[in-house]
């Protein structure tokens, strides 16, 4: 956005965190299998794209290599010095995570200036704070969904929004959904229309530079992707068409229409959701125009039958702004009682911090397959080839190559 600035110490917290989120559950699920396995293909094999596992196990549904492209200038040299140390060939998995987490970071700093140029310097420590202190956005941030490299991307677009930059910001928007998550174009189209309606932003320039930016994705994708899946496609556009337009996602399970909202929702900010209306009432001008776009995507969004926290990501940071709002705004009333809310607010930021230190212990618990295969590694001879079975459950628990 032109606005960066050097990391400050709310960085490093937020960096310690997602480190203590990767070295106590270093392992992955099969949601994050592709990108890992791409990621692991690109590192070591390079152009030789016929040994790559997705030939074997192309998946339910084509993702695009986009993603693993762009850790690779990063992690392929931290790679090479590792294995010349002479650490395990695991170590890559680490550093994969470990850069994906830092774009995630570079993203968020980029955000934290925008909202401390909004809403001051107090707002954007104190939401590093309530940001560290819930367990799945930065439990995420360093997993190689496709929905984490979106997140990426969202939060920069939030930060062009902020900053009044709406065109870079249409243009990323297209640029995520078009690669990543089409559902990012449910969440940028109500941003868009609120812009749109007051004037914000012509109709014709965003017709213009929405069209352009979408033609020079597709291809990009397109053209990147057909190399490496040797076929002509646009990975996200087939998913889209499974997913929603034929609804096969519902044989993954289904969920009420209230779920993003009375679970998802909650589970993910703890006891700061009740700070998210203090906020919007205290602050409603500039909280609402945020919030608004916000609960109309989570809405509809919410009419898929399937449901998972994952696709509603991107809204995390922004209702987390909101809810710094609202604590400040509690924090800042003036009664005699101020000393006993300033002991609830502790409390409740307490209570956070128990509740995320309850969900990291049972998802340090939760990866039996990678555990499995790591006991395995200490009772063979590092030195000898072995042909190992490795089944379902497993690869779906935390096995990778």
């Amino acid at each position: 956005t032109g606005d960066m600035k050097l990391p400050d110490v709310w960085d490093l917290l937020l960096l310690l965190v997602l480190l203590i989120h990767l070295s106590l559950c270093p392992y992955t699920k099969v949601e994050e299998s592709f990108n890992l396995q791409a990621s692991h293909d690109l590192l070591i094999f390079g152009t030789n794209i016929d040994k790559y596992d997705h030939h074997e196990f192309p998946g339910v549904v084509p993702r695009s290599f986009i993603g693993s492209l762009l850790l690779y200038p990063a992690t392929k040299p931290l790679l090479l010095l590792f294995s010349y140390l002479g650490f395990s060939k695991f170590v890559g998995q680490y550093v994969v995570r470990a850069v994906l987490g830092i774009y995630c970071l570079i993203s968020l700093k980029l955000f934290r200036i925008q909202v401390e140029l909004q809403f001051g310097t107090v707002t954007s420590k104190l939401f590093v704070v309530l940001l560290c202190t819930q367990f799945h956005l930065p439990f995420y941030m360093t997993r190689t969904l496709p929905n984490t490299f979106a997140l990426i991307f969202v939060i920069v677009s939030y930060s062009y929004w902020f900053s009044g930059k709406y065109y870079q910001m249409l243009s990323l928007f297209a640029f995520t959904s078009i690669v990543f998550r089409s559902e990012v174009f449910v969440l940028a189209l109500p941003i868009i229309l609120q812009l749109l309606l007051t004037n914000q932003m012509s109709f014709s320039k965003t017709i213009f530079y929405g069209s352009i930016s979408s033609v020079v994705f597709i291809v990009l994708t397109v053209v990147i992707d057909s190399i490496f899946w040797k076929r002509v496609l646009w990975p996200e556009g087939e998913v889209f068409y499974y997913n929603t337009y034929l609804n096969q996602s519902k044989n993954w399970g289904t969920s009420p229409f209230y779920w993003y909202f009375l679970s998802a929702i909650p589970k993910a900010l703890l006891f700061y959701t009740l700070f998210i209306p203090v906020g919007l009432y205290y602050d409603r001008w500039r909280v609402g125009r945020l919030l608004l776009p916000i609960v109309i995507f989570v809405t509809l969004y919410s009419l898929l039958p399937h449901k998972e926290l994952r696709f509603i990501f991107y809204v995390f940071p922004i209702l987390t702004l909101v809810a710094t709002r609202g604590l400040i705004r509690v924090y800042s009333i003036k009664t005699k009682i101020s000393k006993i809310i300033l002991l609830l607010l502790c409390l409740i930021i307490i209570g956070n911090i128990l509740l995320t230190s309850g969900f990291m212990y049972v998802s340090y618990h939760n990866y039996p397959g990678g555990y499995a295969f790591h006991a395995l590694h200490q009772l063979t001879d590092s030195t000898q080839n072995y042909s190992i079975h490795i089944d379902v459950p497993a690869a779906q628990t935390g096995v990778s190559r």
